[in-house]
């Protein structure tokens, strides 16, 4: 049977910026610093505030600013801390200067979990989604974990050129590899798969 897909609803470019993914870090459980702060230390703060969503506050961004230059921390959570700066600059909208932050995350620390994906998001937020697909070109190469993530975003960037196959594809293999993903199975309820002879059903729905 020949069946084609139409979207069921308009979604605006204003609205797909809130949900496109990015990894926040913790700090590693072997961390051992020097310092001692009242309240959290501005490492942890600053991975707190990129965990929890909205736009930075002025606070959360001096957390992550004093987290990159603590040179006490451990490489490998100062990579870390640079990737959640970068996510709170991401939501503040500076794309440029997360991607400068995720690059520094690499170089400080190689084998910090795949960034490919955080700068995917920021690619998709600069409206560079060519440049977020080409990067995600080989997400079989990606940590098995970060997978339905990274098939998400570079399904935002499909979505963005208006390439609605390839959209529909990725956000069905992010929850073929993740059920219970409710970002991609949302952006699923766009889609309606139509026969030629028959009425149009919806492909998916938000899992209960």
């Amino acid at each position: 049977m020949n069946l084609y897909m139409h979207l069921a609803k308009s979604l605006h470019r204003s609205a797909l910026s809130s949900v496109i993914v990015g990894l926040t870090f913790g700090l590693g459980a072997a961390a051992q610093v020097d310092k001692f702060y009242v309240g959290d230390a501005p490492a942890a703060a600053c991975a707190e505030a990129a965990a929890s969503g909205g736009i930075p506050d002025y606070g959360a961004m001096g957390a992550c600013r004093d987290a990159v230059r603590d040179t006490a921390l451990l490489r490998s959570d100062r990579a870390a801390s640079l990737v959640n700066y970068g996510i709170l600059q991401m939501r503040r909208g500076d794309s440029a200067g997360a991607l400068d932050l995720f690059d520094q995350a690499k170089r400080l620390s190689p084998r910090l979990p795949d960034i490919r994906v955080n700068v995917s998001a920021a690619l998709i937020r600069a409206g560079e989604a060519e440049a977020a697909i080409d990067l995600l070109d080989d997400i079989a190469s990606i940590d098995p974990d970060l997978r339905p993530v990274a098939h998400f975003n570079r399904g935002l960037a499909y979505w963005d050129l208006e390439r609605f196959q390839n959209a529909y594809e990725d956000f069905s293999a992010a929850v073929s590899l993740q059920p219970n993903y409710t970002p991609a199975a949302n952006m699923l309820q766009n889609f309606e798969i139509r026969t030629p002879a028959g009425p149009a059903r919806q492909l998916a729905s938000t899992p209960g």
